[in-house]
């Protein structure tokens, strides 16, 4: 759920990557091999005390701040809307096979996965499993949940000869745009001297705008980083200080993150993020459980 921290924490991460093919962490102090020179890149402003002690080590260290510029707008213009994040499906705990009116269940429960069962054209019902469940407990549940059925260990069996299907899902992550925000982020280059102050913002300035936008951890991401202005002030040169101002403004959102189970039954096309399986008992049926891109397997 991104706000003013996490961008700036995204533009601490950017810079990193345009200044360093290595790995960064903020605030120590690295290199940057394009323009051979020391660097410290963080969020804030920098400590007198440090800042001092970088620009007059041997070889100085060029500081790099990321500032959030206050007066943020907001720009909510949209109705709310849920978007639907790409998951990847983790293999099933749980396996089922059909044989007539009997489905036998293999394997151990996952929290992330839920398991439901089909009868006839138009029944079906459908549980969440927890990290203990068993095939035994998973038979018993829907047998008590269904009139007339009965489990024994493993096996369920269904009071039907109409088409059965068993099918299983996990979870997927939804997130909610609520809010939307404009701000503007200051990226200022403490160095000392003019000419390494402007090393450092000819290799910034143009690689942070030549980026579309930036992504965020949760699956978000903001609008196109677009330049500015900037400041240069040479007044504190006296102190062996040259300093420049780049400012990027960029629009984000707020979310928040719901975290969903699949559908697991229903007729025609459903969600493709589950493993499915089915039996079918009347080979002249025309009508049963559907699904996109599952496994699949059939037994009469």
């Amino acid at each position: 759920m991104p706000d003013a921290s996490v961008v700036e924490e995204q533009f601490v991460r950017e810079i990193a990557k345009i200044l360093t093919a290595s790995t960064y962490q903020p605030y120590a102090v690295g290199n940057s091999e394009r323009i051979n020179q020391q660097f410290r890149l963080m969020r804030g402003w920098p400590v007198d005390q440090q800042l001092i002690k970088d620009l007059n080590a041997s070889p100085t260290v060029t500081n790099i701040t990321i500032f959030s510029n206050p007066g943020q707008r907001n720009t909510t213009r949209f109705l709310r809307q849920m978007m639907v994040q790409p998951v990847v499906v983790p293999d099933p705990t749980m396996f089922a096979s059909i044989s007539g009116n009997q489905i036998t269940f293999e394997g151990s429960g996952s929290a992330l996965e839920l398991i439901g069962v089909s009868y006839g054209h138009a029944v079906g019902m459908a549980m969440r499993l927890t990290d203990v469940d068993t095939p035994g407990t998973v038979a018993a549940y829907f047998a008590a949940a269904i009139t007339g059925s009965s489990a024994s260990g493993p096996v369920l069996t269904l009071p039907t000869h109409q088409p059965v299907a068993v099918a299983i899902g996990t979870n997927v992550t939804s997130l909610r745009e609520v809010h939307r925000q404009c701000g503007t982020w200051r990226v200022t280059i403490w160095a000392v001297n003019p000419q390494l102050r402007d090393q450092f913002a000819s290799l910034i300035d143009p690689n942070l705008q030549g980026l579309d936008r930036f992504f965020f951890d949760d699956g978000s991401c903001s609008g196109p980083i677009i330049g500015a202005g900037f400041f240069i002030n040479d007044v504190p040169e006296k102190q062996n200080l040259w300093k420049r101002d780049l400012l990027y403004e960029t629009e984000y959102p707020t979310d928040t993150v719901s975290i969903d189970p699949t559908m697991v039954l229903g007729h025609g096309i459903v969600n493709s993020t589950y493993n499915f399986y089915t039996g079918v008992v009347d080979p002249n049926a025309v009508e049963g459980v559907g699904g996109v891109g599952g496994q699949g397997q059939t037994g009469l």
